[in-house]
């Protein structure tokens, strides 16, 4: 239960962190999940050298529309750079219409496996998640806000926090 109202609560907070390191690619995938027993797609923009996700996108369908705008959103967070994908056809064009930079990884290269493994991960705690907390009613708010909860957790600022935070229970408590 705590950890239902802390997605319920948090959700937005995430804004408050900045990024601090640098940004060379937008290395990008998506995969789909199963949430309340449907299909949605949830795209994912990792920088490879700094090993941080730079952000995520929650979608019903999987087309050029929501490349672009997935594409959109993370070049007006971090600024244009190289997108390097799997060669799907709706990057391409998303990139096209956006005038970024397109890359194409293969089978077996490293950021086909770097992506790869940041994907599974992300597709098997999104899935346990709506497992452990289903929702009703199949909206994707509540896979959204845990997916701004995980990115939020992810970032050094938000995990030194909860650090400090350990210490000074632990101080009280003894």
């Amino acid at each position: 239960m705590a950890i239902w109202k802390w997605v319920q609560r948090i959700h937005g907070f995430r804004k408050i962190f900045k990024v601090n390191y640098r940004v060379s690619v937008f290395l990008v995938d998506e995969t789909a999940v199963k949430v309340s027993g449907k299909l949605a797609w949830v795209w994912v923009a990792y920088e490879p050298y700094s090993k941080k996700i730079l952000g995520f996108w929650l979608s019903r369908t999987r087309n050029s529309y929501e490349a672009e705008l997935f594409l959109r959103s993370l070049v007006k967070l971090h600024g244009k750079h190289p997108v390097y994908t799997d060669g799907a056809l709706f990057y391409i064009e998303a990139c096209r219409s956006l005038n970024l930079v397109h890359r194409t990884y293969e089978f077996g290269d490293w950021f086909f496996e770097v992506i790869e493994r940041e994907i599974q991960v992300l597709k098997d705690r999104t899935e346990n998640f709506d497992d452990y907390f289903p929702w009703k009613v199949c909206r994707l708010d509540h896979v959204w806000k845990w997916l701004n909860l995980l990115h939020l957790f992810n970032q050094e600022e938000a995990i030194s926090i909860v650090q400090k935070l350990r210490g000074m229970i632990v101080l009280s408590l003894s």
